[in-house]
């Protein structure tokens, strides 16, 4: 562990959390880091979704509810977050999904907010190979089962607030 602080300080604030194993290791996020490097989206994206769901719990259900997001640990969503932005620049994180999700703050219906943002980031379209992405696309793997984009959005307020 020490050498892994040594190598990646910056991922020193993200070593317990309340999950079965204690903590998560640093590989899993140098992987996310590395794969996001390589310009490899999908593979960050899915190993992003693992870790969502290995830190929620629900590891087999591969699914993510609107309580999972506002119990969520703000250790590890600033730190997912602070990966996805910093390696694409600012175009890809939960903030940056926030920030496209607040064009719509003051629609009341949910099913409006989320037909437009699924829109406008691009998820209703083929992206086949073609590794243009519009701002805001990802992380999106974790959202397959339930759209809780907003609640997330709100987690991170909040865990903004607290930091």
């Amino acid at each position: 562990m020490v050498l892994e602080l040594l190598l990646f300080p910056q991922l020193e604030r993200f070593r317990y959390a309340s999950i079965s194993d204690g903590y998560i290791p640093y590989y899993k996020l140098e992987n996310i880091e590395s794969s996001l490097r390589n310009n490899d989206f999908i593979k960050a994206d899915t190993e992003t979704a693992a870790l969502v769901f290995k830190v929620i719990g629900k590891e087999k259900v591969r699914k993510v509810g609107r309580l999972d997001a506002a119990s969520f640990s703000c250790q590890y969503l600033l730190q997912l977050d602070e990966i996805w932005r910093r390696t694409s620049k600012r175009k890809f994180g939960f903030n940056t999904q926030s920030e496209v999700l607040s064009k719509w703050k003051s629609e009341r219906d949910f099913n409006k907010i989320e037909a437009n943002f699924r829109d406008v980031v691009g998820w209703e379209k083929d992206k086949n190979s073609s590794n243009i992405y519009p701002q805001g696309y990802f992380p999106r793997e974790m959202y397959r089962q339930d759209f809780v984009v907003p609640a997330f959005s709100q987690r991170i307020a909040e865990c903004q607030k607290e930091n």
